[in-house]
């Protein structure tokens, strides 16, 4: 009975030098992948050359990968990159039940697909990354970014129905979120998808509330978003509404672009007003 007591702490504590040892082991791998955002990709990989020199274990050598992967997809060496990314993944999905960090590398594997002109592969990527997030509702931001990117992958290959899916999405997640950044994104992107499919009345709707999101000082931002507004009401051939969409973009940002004279010639020549139409081109 004393030697299985014995033996069981002996294990107990085998396994709690084991675990410490892993846990010291992996520590500066995740330091440096927590940093890697604000780090150049030269930067980041000198540090990582630098870890690189110790005994390291499988789970430390996996996010090795992750992080060299990054970096050079950021320097547009892309076989090189799509193949430790390749091996990053096998290990954590057969290894680990880290469903974030799976994530985050089907994202980078699209981006490196995308980069490689590799549509359906980048697709199929962003969608993998979709699957494994599904878990993580209290991270709305991944949630935005995964369905963005799709929204993109769709739209370059002429999906609008999917486009649409993705980019409601996204407009959920970016709800979630604090701050306008991603909110203000996903409602222009989703008036611009609109639009495009000649649903001018939606179109308008999510512009507006763009407006009302934009903050007052962005008077640029502002006044691009009044002259969408105008040339889609210019669609719809109701120039009286253009014009007023015009006078407001001219008082919050008196610079007024060439874009903003073409549009109120096009408004002009709606109500047949052709020399006043003709001004405002030849000032475009």
């Amino acid at each position: 009975m004393l030697v299985t007591g014995t033996l069981l702490l002996a294990a107990v504590a085998g396994w709690g030098i084991c675990t410490y040892i892993r846990k010291q082991n992996l520590k500066p791998f995740l330091q440096l992948e927590a940093e890697q955002s604000a780090l150049s990709a030269d930067s980041c990989a000198a540090r990582l050359q630098a870890l690189q020199g110790r005994w390291l274990t499988d789970e430390s050598r996996a996010l090795s990968w992750k992080i060299e992967s990054q970096c050079l997809y950021e320097k547009r060496r892309l076989a090189e990159a799509d193949s430790l990314c390749k091996l990053a993944i096998r290990y954590y999905d057969f290894f680990t039940w880290d469903s974030l960090r799976i994530a985050d590398l089907y994202i980078l594997k699209g981006h490196i697909k995308r980069a490689q002109h590799n549509w359906l592969g980048a697709t199929d990527a962003f969608l993998e990354a979709k699957a494994y997030g599904r878990c993580m509702d209290e991270k709305p931001e991944f949630s935005f970014w995964v369905n963005y990117e799709l929204s993109r992958m769709f739209c370059e290959n002429k999906l609008p129905e999917q486009e649409q899916a993705s980019l409601h999405e996204a407009l959920a997640a970016a709800r979630r979120l604090p701050g306008e950044e991603c909110l203000c994104e996903a409602l222009y992107r989703l008036g611009r998808h609109y639009f495009d499919q000649g649903d001018y009345a939606r179109a308008l709707a999510f512009h507006d509330s763009l407006l009302h999101h934009i903050p007052r000082e962005e008077t640029f931002h502002r006044m691009r978003t009044l002259e969408t507004m105008a040339h889609t009401y210019l669609h719809l051939r109701r120039p009286e509404e253009a014009f007023a969409m015009l006078d407001s973009a001219a008082r919050c940002h008196p610079a007024v672009t060439s874009r903003w004279h073409a549009l109120r010639g096009e408004a002009f020549e709606q109500e047949g007003r052709t020399d006043s139409a003709a001004t405002c081109f030849r000032r475009a």
